[in-house]
Order: C-alpha cells, then structure tokens, then sequence
C-alpha cells in the first residue's frame, strides 16, 4: 500500500511535504517521512500545526479552484466553515467533534479537489460554524 501523501500547514505559515507513517487523533504529535527524500521518520507536534492535508498530489497549486461539488451522499456529516486563529477559512463536511480529540476530518465540498480529507488541529481553530447545505459559502464570518 502506498503511504499517504500529506501537506502539513503550520501556524506559522510553513509549509511540510511528506508521506505519513502515523497520526492519532488522541497523540500529540504526527510521524512522517519527507517527500522526496524518504529517509528517518520524524515526528512533529500537534502543537506546531494549523491542518494536515491529505492530497492526492504534491503538484496541486496550493490555489482554491471551483469545481463540481460533492452530492450530499459522497460524503455524512455536517457541511461546516472552519476560521482559524491566522483567519484562513476553509469549508467541508465534518463527521462529528468530540473535544476529546486533539483534531476533527474535514471531507472536501469538490468532488475535484485535490485533498481527499484534511485532519483540523483543534487548538488552532477560532471558530467552527455549520452552513447551510446548499450556499456553499461563508457569508457567517461577516459581521
């Protein structure tokens, strides 16, 4: 089985690519090896991330790109927005949150997307808030 190609967003803005040999929802950190080189697992704290993104390709432009949307069947859960402590937002279908966890998945609204799922790190979430199926959007973060 392939490793699963992932790209974690730390919250201070850097940017890691790399395969992933482990993460629990309930552990402090993630294991990964480096993308291109492979080599020694390193392990980075939880504490250090934003999201970990799960793509199917390094090569995606890092730029939102519109596409088909997902029916609701692809994916249960929730369709909620996501504002984090730096102000990005980003929007999917979450499954459940329990403050347990040290983080929640996040399912892609495009079918196309380049990430099949996002793990969002709890502590670097300001805001969580549930859409409305059909807008699509995150009019709530106005006023």
């Amino acid at each position: 089985m392939e490793p699963e190609k992932i790209i974690a967003r730390f919250r201070d803005g850097r940017v890691a690519r790399g395969h992933l040999v482990r993460l629990s929802p309930t552990e402090s950190h993630l294991v990964v090896t480096e993308a291109d080189k492979g080599g020694p697992e390193t392990r980075i704290p939880l504490s250090e991330l934003k999201a970990i993104f799960f793509v199917r390709s390094f090569s995606g432009s890092g730029k939102h790109q519109p596409g088909e949307k997902a029916s609701s069947v692809d994916y249960v859960g929730r369709k909620v927005g996501v504002r984090f402590a730096d102000g990005e937002v980003v929007t999917g279908y979450a499954r459940g949150f329990d403050t347990t966890q040290k983080g929640f998945f996040l399912y892609p609204i495009e079918a196309n997307s380049n990430n099949r799922k996002i793990f969002v790190v709890r502590d670097a979430v300001e805001e969580v808030k549930t859409l409305d199926r059909e807008s699509g959007g995150a009019e709530w973060l106005s006023g």
